[in-house]
């Protein structure tokens, strides 16, 4: 690992290699190996980037900043695409006060401990080689120290990119994060150039709660899938059906409705009992979920739970899958574009939404593929059939829209951002 002197130094000496299209600075403390769900976005889109000819650096958080587990999956990825990483060590005692002020009053990010740092660190670096820094960040922390930046280097161009609402997110329960999210999306929103956000419907909460009146140039860019990363071989040939569910149960994201179909088709489709598997394949943050009625009367055998796993290997379980299901929780309308739902389209195996309005509806509708809302458990139940009954027949078409699915490709999407990037530069002048 770099040690800050040096990273400094290397950025600061090296020239731009008339060879590249130019150079871009990522700032995020989410990068691999840390496993959080938006590390493998922002590796993902930081090398299709790269490989449109532009010098990718990064600075995030060093793996020691918190204790929080690893997945080393795509090490070797990572260091074929990125050119330097700089990873911002724990700053010491002052952290620890800093963690007990942002654990009482709900706050905190893993990067608010290093908002300091990292300042510092882009004081001494000379910023105008960049022909872009993007910040990654769900919170305010390395936003704000980007607004610290501009005050000094007014003409840097700066992208935040946001993979989920801010302030007013209808999933964040905390008025005092609410508040602190609020106050401090005024002064970022006053200093960007660009944003971007992976939701249409996120990106325009942020708009619409833009108080300062200053015309900012947006865009909304899709999660993208790397088709590099999946399996280059044939997919399994599965003794059952085998449907999955990967990722993260909780609160109103439920397997419950798809316990529930499963029955009502069973009673309808009796050939089927025995033909079914179905897995849940990361964590089930309550138990009671696996406890109900209708889980509890699935045929025996049928469903397992199985613990999580890296991320590379995910993609290899959506890859020789079945059938991919897609649960989100029962809300009035979704926000969020999941990163998951990208991931699926790159298995390039069926998909089943169980998705109320919004973001993975109107998607799962333009894909072609099935979907219901997670209260009509009549029209899931009709769904898995048709989607088992598609697996199940000997002269399958396309599951799905092929071009648009081709519209999530981690080359296509880099493309755009590349063009946005250039189209709001060029206006800016």
């Amino acid at each position: 690992m770099l040690e800050a002197r040096e990273f400094v130094q290397r950025i600061n000496m090296q020239k731009n290699d008339s060879g590249f299209r130019g150079r871009i600075l990522v700032l995020t403390y989410a990068f691999p190996p840390f496993k959080f769900p938006m590390a493998p976005t922002i590796a993902k889109q930081t090398a299709a980037i790269s490989k449109l000819g532009y010098n990718i650096d990064v600075v995030c958080a060093h793996q020691t900043t918190c204790l929080v587990e690893n997945d080393i999956s795509l090490d070797d990825f990572i260091k074929e695409n990125i050119l330097n990483i700089y990873r911002l060590k724990n700053p010491g005692i002052t952290s620890r006060i800093q963690n007990k002020v942002q654990n009482l009053f709900g706050y905190g990010d893993l990067m608010s401990k290093l908002q300091r740092p990292i300042t510092k660190l882009l004081m001494a670096m000379d910023l105008h080689k960049y022909d872009a820094i993007v910040t990654f960040s769900p919170i305010h922390s390395i936003n704000l120290a980007m607004v610290e930046i501009k005050k000094k280097k007014k003409d840097v161009f700066w992208i935040a990119h946001f993979g989920d609402p801010w302030a007013a997110n209808p999933l964040e329960l905390s008025r005092i994060r609410n508040y602190w999210n609020k106050m401090h999306e005024v002064k970022m929103l006053k200093d960007i150039d660009c944003l971007v956000h992976n939701s249409k419907y996120s990106l325009e909460l942020m708009l619409k709660n833009n108080t300062t009146r200053k015309p900012i140039h947006n865009i909304f860019l899709p999660h993208m899938f790397t088709k590099e990363l999946y399996p280059q071989r044939a997919k399994a040939c599965n003794f059952k059906t085998t449907i999955r569910y990967l990722g993260r149960l909780f609160g109103q994201r439920t397997p419950e409705p798809i316990f529930k179909a499963f029955l009502k088709l069973f009673d309808r489709r009796k050939d089927l009992i025995n033909r079914i598997k179905l897995e849940v394949i990361g964590e089930v943050d309550d138990a009671a979920m696996l406890k109900t009625s209708a889980c509890l009367s699935l045929p025996k055998g049928m469903f397992e739970v199985i613990p999580g796993v890296n991320y590379v290997k995910s993609l290899e379980l959506m890859y020789d899958a079945d059938i991919l299901l897609l649960i989100e929780a029962d809300v009035r309308q979704n926000l969020f574009f999941p990163s998951k739902l990208a991931d699926y389209m790159g298995a390039n195996t069926p998909i089943v939404g169980v998705v109320p309005p919004g973001s993975s509806e109107e998607i799962c509708k333009e894909l072609g593929t099935w979907y219901a809302h997670p209260s009509d458990i009549d029209l899931i139940s009709e769904k898995l059939e048709q989607v088992i009954n598609y697996c199940h027949s000997q002269n399958k078409k396309n599951w799905c829209e092929e071009n648009y699915r081709k519209q999530f490709e981690s080359q296509f999407v880099a493309q755009n951002y590349i063009n946005f990037i250039n189209e709001a530069k060029e206006s800016n002048k």
